[in-house]
């Protein structure tokens, strides 16, 4: 009996549930995912997995599975989300997964092979759970609390133990993680992160994403030191940090136990009456996503926060061939959602922004004011969507250049529409110039994402 990849995936992630030290995870078929939120934000383990053969036990059909662990904090990613010029697909505040490039890594207990011709689930299972168990739930156990990830990231640097990154924008949420837990290690943290920011722009290859935003870094550093961060999460402050800080005086007003429990149910009736008004204009939803195909192309809309609404655009065949490159081929086989919500989804370039809600004003709407709020929003939407159409027919030619009116465009998307088009050459090419600025994405077991695209380009 063949069992197949996805009864694999959903029986692994249904037998996790039932684990007592994961109470309170629910499963999310679509990004292969547990989930569980807290008054911090979010905690998750995720799972890729594709294709594969067991060397141990006779070159059998197997689906290799591979953990990852994340934690985040909305306190230190919604306004970085904001702020940044950045496809908002919610980002994690530290993770940790294990070494792709180790030796260990597959021949000992990181991952398994589950086999699909023969039913060794409970056995392929323990070996799984050691390792979730082992290091996984340590992990997260120790990034619980915002104390905990600075333990993780910060301290040991000021020990000399560690570094700190040097490539991406990481610095913001260092900044704001050190300036709620330890102020008074705010300005030693501050100049530890100008000094690597000044390496990270004056190497000889400067990262990207940091050159990207220098000219707003003074304002970014400005916004952190003159914000209070915990005005808009009164969840932010765990016990430690409420002790270390009750002295401190408080400029603004914080959101009352009434308030914050208000403004939840706003959320949850704001996400029904989307779900309705959405469905009525021909759109579906998924979690902070709404998405519908037209004309060959897919359209999502992002609406992680009351205030944000993004609308993003790309043909639907990106995906299906990305996901053959980097040999995930049963992704094709998942609901429609998974295209802009999963974590192997290609980023969508962005067509428009608009604003939804005033956060302040969360406290009065009622129902028929959110539902005339939404049917106002799709309406908009619908305009751009079709004045988009009319200047762009046919998805095959929609290759827009980086940093033009749609922003930030994903490598991988850029080398999809080249592959796309018979352009092999030019995309072999133009990886070379994409690593060169460090704009590495993606990671599997046979390396990153360009190598992934180097080996399909070159096999025929």
């Amino acid at each position: 009996m063949l069992i197949s990849n996805d009864e694999l995936r959903l029986r692994l992630l249904n037998r996790l549930c039932d684990e007592p030290e994961l109470s309170g995870y629910k499963v999310i078929k679509s990004s292969t995912s547990l989930v569980k939120r807290d008054a911090l934000g979010e905690l998750g383990l995720c799972f890729s997995s594709h294709t594969s053969v067991d060397l141990d036990r006779d070159n059998l059909l197997s689906l290799y599975v591979s953990p990852g662990f994340y934690r985040r904090f909305d306190v230190l990613e919604v306004w970085f989300e904001k702020l940044f010029l950045i496809s908002k697909r919610r980002f994690t505040s530290i993770s940790w997964k294990p070494d792709l490039t180790s030796e260990k890594y597959r021949k000992d207990w990181y991952c398994v092979d589950f086999l699909r011709t023969r039913d060794t689930f409970e056995e392929d299972y323990q070996r799984l759970r050691e390792v979730i168990f082992d290091a996984g739930i340590p992990f997260l156990k120790q990034n619980e609390t915002l104390d905990g990830m600075y333990e993780s990231c910060i301290a040991p640097v000021l020990r000399k133990e560690a570094s700190l990154p040097n490539s991406d924008i990481w610095w913001p949420r260092y900044l704001v993680l050190t300036k709620i837990t330890h102020p008074e290690k705010y300005d030693e943290v501050k100049s530890l992160i100008l000094s690597q920011i000044d390496s990270m722009l004056h190497r000889k290859y400067p990262d990207i994403s940091t050159k990207e935003h220098e000219s707003i870094i003074p304002d970014i550093i400005n916004y952190i030191e003159t914000h209070d961060f915990s005005i808009e999460h009164p969840h932010v402050l765990d016990e430690s940090v409420k002790k270390k800080d009750s002295e401190a005086p408080r400029t603004e007003k914080h959101m009352t136990r009434a308030e914050a429990k208000q403004y939840n149910e706003f959320e949850k009736t704001e996400t029904a009456v989307r779900r309705k008004v959405s469905k009525d204009f021909g759109w579906k939803q998924c979690d902070y996503i709404n998405w519908k195909i037209i004309s060959g192309y897919y359209f999502v809309l992002y609406h992680p926060l009351v205030d944000e609404l993004e609308l993003n655009v790309k043909p639907l065949f990106v995906d299906d061939l990305w996901w053959d490159i980097f040999e995930m081929p049963s992704n094709k086989q998942e609901p429609k959602s998974l295209r802009g919500i999963g974590a192997f989804a290609v980023t969508a370039p962005q067509l428009h922004e608009y604003k939804v809600f005033e956060k302040e004003d969360v406290f009065t709407f009622d129902e028929s004011q959110i539902e005339a709020t939404w049917k106002s929003r799709f309406q908009k939407v619908e305009e751009d969507i079709k004045a988009f159409l009319e200047e762009n027919p046919d998805p095959e030619l929609f290759s827009p250049e980086n940093n033009s009116k749609y922003g930030l465009i994903d490598p991988i998307y850029t080398l999809m529409m080249e592959i796309h088009s018979g352009m092999k050459e030019k995309a072999l090419d133009h990886i070379e110039a994409l690593k060169a600025e460090s704009r590495v994405t993606f990671v599997g077991p046979k390396g990153d994402a360009f190598e992934y695209v180097k080996n399909w380009c070159k096999k025929d």
